[in-house]
């Protein structure tokens, strides 16, 4: 009995709880990380939203000043004369890329794979400094080095 009262004393005790166990605090934490979840996530579908948009109307709604949330008419022939343009090349360009992309996929993980199985599986005295130096230069962006290459192209060429 006496157990069941000091229980008792506890709990109203306690800061105020709701019925699931959601403190004010956690509730406006949730709130505020579904918020930022469902910026971003508008921030990251907007490019393909306005592929879709600017793909499907004329070039007068495009370029427009009174700009609307999705065009009058649905243009389906901008599709098909994309692919039928003969100055364009959409299609061979399209399946170059694809090219390209896979085989550079694929070297990638082979590279990757014997690199990773070396410094992890045969011991040597500068394993560690392999390892941190790797992932060292895994961690800086590559087009961090594009000003550079640009700055180097433009100063030997003249």
């Amino acid at each position: 009995m006496a157990t069941e009262a000091s229980r008792m004393e506890q709990t109203s005790s306690a800061p105020e709880r709701r019925a699931n166990g959601l403190t004010p605090g956690k509730l406006i934490s949730i709130i505020a990380r579904y918020g930022a979840l469902i910026i971003l996530a508008i921030i990251f579908l907007l490019p393909f939203y306005l592929i879709i948009r600017n793909g499907l109307a004329t070039d007068m709604e495009i370029t427009s000043p009174r700009w609307t949330f999705f065009p009058t008419t649905l243009h389906f022939e901008n599709i098909s004369e994309l692919f039928n343009d003969s100055e364009v090349l959409f299609l061979s360009g399209m399946e170059n890329s694809a090219l390209i992309a896979v085989l550079q996929t694929a070297g990638q993980i082979l590279i990757s794979a014997l690199a990773g199985y070396g410094i992890a599986r045969i011991p040597y005295r500068w394993a560690n400094l392999v390892l941190y130096a790797t992932l060292l230069t895994l961690m800086i962006p590559s087009r961090s080095f594009l000003c550079r290459s640009i700055w180097s192209y433009r100063i030997s060429t003249g």
